[in-house]
């Protein structure tokens, strides 16, 4: 991981930061979402989605190996007047832990991670997981294969949550797929 961390912290280095946050549209798209408690950002970037959750009045913790990313994360936070908790540890050794109402990972795929988040979070607490699946390859030949969703892969690690919603490859997103499951 050391070697991607370099390759974001790179990517990174001379990133100016948005006048407002621009979250996944999912966010903007999910009736899901807490008003109020804590959430987790894994792999949360320059903290869009972080500071975009924050704003909407969510206590965030903010994770990701790039310190370059979490920098901007933390000036785009600032710049909004709110505030994110950010943690800057490669997820492959961090053991991550406490008690989530919302727990959101885009764009990253760590299957030995995946199976650890419903314990993290409260009764009624809400998952939403989005990354690539194998349709990326499509457009992306090169792309890892083993960052790639296989079909179904979410909803069977996730069956013992609620499902709220599910999508692999729709028309307006593809080569993607996505989650939002709640614990019971």
């Amino acid at each position: 991981m050391k070697k991607d961390i370099e390759r974001w912290n790179s990517k990174f280095a001379n990133r100016i930061i948005n006048e407002r946050p621009q979250p996944d549209m999912l966010l903007l798209d999910t009736p899901w979402l807490p008003t109020s408690g804590r959430a987790l950002d894994i792999a949360s970037g320059s903290g869009q989605n972080a500071v975009h959750l924050a704003l909407s009045g969510l206590h965030v913790t903010a994770i990701d190996g790039s310190s370059n990313g979490m920098d901007l994360a933390l000036q785009l936070a600032a710049h909004c007047n709110t505030q994110i908790t950010p943690i800057v540890q490669d997820l492959d050794y961090f053991d991550i832990s406490g008690s989530f109402d919302l727990i959101i990972m885009f764009h990253y795929l760590n299957r030995t991670l995946y199976p650890q988040l419903p314990s993290l979070l409260t009764r009624n607490g809400i998952l939403i997981v989005k990354t690539f699946n194998t349709d990326f390859a499509k457009s992306k030949p090169n792309f890892d294969p083993d960052f790639m969703l296989q079909e179904n892969e979410l909803s069977r690690i996730y069956s013992q949550l609620k499902i709220l919603e599910y999508a692999e490859s729709p028309n307006h997103c593809p080569g993607k797929s996505w989650i939002v499951a709640q614990n019971q």
